[in-house]
């Protein structure tokens, strides 16, 4: 005997057809108007006849056959299709019995259930006669069987098969993602010996399938995984076995930056070169570090021990150098120049980024500076780009004009796409363009030539009219009779 109560046929049949897709809504012991419909589905459907919606009954019975298929003919007068549940061993003597039925009544048919695998088959034990009221094994049931024989009480032991499980594993990253990465898997402790591999093609996916969930004494298996080691990567696991486990990897790789200073003087010819220079490190347009540099250090300097990764995304580094008097600069990757022009200056510009790393890919692949001698464009411009790191330098420009210092400013061509440029910093310490993308429209400044202020500006001037006129009259009556 496999089912040996309606209920169970019933939830097997449930852990099979219920979770389809296709079902939107359903009810178990629906009220209907010939009596209870054992389920009641609305499924959605996409036949020849196009997409619609279809409602189905089903009756679950053991033992009255008969009384299932007048249930199931009631049901087809408000139900588009309407099925009778049975175990599956006895749907092929149902469809033979009821073939000319199911020929007059299409709309009424037959599902048999499997018996559960998870289960083996229940008996009757005739040496331990337990009752209801006092069963003496934990793990057996006692069941009444009505309907399908005697009808006296027998305990089904329904003993389980050795459960079998699933564990999930996730991979995310932080930082760029590798070709591959290898799971182990543990139980209680120790390798297992089982493997699995995650990849891009499977969205970083996979499942050890197939485990055992228990030992041969019945103590259930504590199963645990621990990643193959991703040099430059911290790897956090969270999760557990039954919820499926979640591997984070973060890039936590270092990175340096080096540079050398070269000198463009004649070899100090005269005397004009400093004993020492500033460099700035930059990270992302923000300045970070800073390193005095002499020549006992070769003039060249290194910034260690930096994050190449922030937050997921690649940090841009650049260095900048503060002003040296009577050079001019330029810097090229992490290596500065100086040469000494009299008379002649550079300026440096690096730009920086402010919209949430492209997210809106928005971002263009280059912008223009534009140079200002006294407040007047030069028709000098710069192109920075990513390739160029963004940075760039106006160089040999003139420091004096008829015998007054010039002052140089900057601006950037306008970019668009909601993008508001904020220049800081000024020509003797180089210019930062930091361009933010501006995503709030709401608070717009009132327009030039608004006419409420028009209204405004004429009354101000009638009111002041008014009072000129009234004090010249009181100066006129004063003088009348003073005389």
């Amino acid at each position: 005997m496999k089912f040996v109560e309606e209920k169970a046929l019933k939830e097997h049949f449930w852990k099979k057809y219920g979770y389809r897709k296709n079902i939107i809504a359903y009810q178990f012991e629906c009220q209907a108007r010939h009596g209870g419909v054992d389920l009641l589905t609305v499924e959605k459907v996409n036949d020849d006849k196009g997409f619609h919606l279809e409602l189905c009954s089903f009756e679950f019975k053991l033992a009255d056959i008969d009384k299932a298929f007048s249930q199931a003919y009631l049901n087809s007068e408000f139900c588009h299709k309407n099925f009778v549940v049975v175990p599956m061993e006895k749907k092929k003597v149902i469809l033979d019995k009821y073939s000319d039925y199911f020929k007059k009544y299409p709309s009424i048919g037959c599902i048999g259930v499997e018996h559960p695998e998870e289960y083996e088959n229940v008996h009757e034990d005739s040496n331990n006669p337990n009752t209801i009221k006092n069963p003496k094994s934990s793990n057996s049931r006692v069941v009444e069987i009505s309907n399908q024989g005697t009808g006296k009480v027998v305990v089904m032991y329904n003993q389980p098969k050795p459960e079998k499980i699933e564990i999930k594993v996730v991979k995310n990253w932080v930082g760029p993602e590798k070709e591959q990465v290898t799971v182990k898997l543990l139980a209680d402790g120790q390798d297992t010996g089982k493997t699995l591999e995650l990849n891009r093609q499977q969205n970083w996916m996979g499942s050890f399938t197939n485990l055992d969930s228990v030992k041969a004494d019945g103590t259930e298996i504590n199963y645990s995984i621990e990643e193959v080691t991703i040099a430059g990567y911290q790897s956090v696991i969270t999760g557990d076995a039954k919820t499926g486990f979640t591997i984070t990897n973060t890039n936590v790789e270092k990175i340096s930056v080096e540079g050398t200073k070269t000198w463009d003087d004649n070899n100090n010819q005269d005397g004009k070169r400093p004993t020492q220079i500033t460099i700035n490190l930059l990270k992302n347009g923000v300045k970070v570090s800073s390193k005095n540099v002499t020549a006992a250090d070769g003039w060249k300097w290194k910034f260690e021990n930096l994050d190449k990764y922030e937050n997921g995304n690649e940090n841009t580094y650049t260095v900048t150098e503060e002003r040296v008097d009577g050079y001019s600069t330029e810097v090229n990757g992490y290596n500065v120049k100086n040469t000494y022009t009299p008379g002649k200056t550079s300026i440096q510009v690096t730009k920086a980024w402010d919209d949430n790393n492209d997210k809106d890919n928005k971002r263009p692949t280059s912008v223009t500076i534009k140079l200002l001698a006294d407040g007047r464009e030069t028709g000098n411009t710069l192109v920075l780009t990513k390739e160029n790191r963004w940075a760039g330098n106006f160089t040999g420009l003139d420091e004096y004009k008829d015998g007054k210092k010039i002052v140089y400013t900057i601006k950037e061509e306008l970019l668009g796409n909601d993008y508001k440029s904020v220049i800081t910093g000024n020509e003797q310490d180089g210019f930062v363009v930091t361009n933010v993308r501006a995503t709030d429209t709401t608070n717009k400044t009132p327009k030039t030539g608004d006419r409420s202020n028009l209204v405004l500006y004429v009354g101000l001037l009638a009111l002041s009219a008014t009072i000129l006129l009234v004090l010249a009259r009181k100066k006129g009556s004063i003088k009348k009779h003073v005389k």
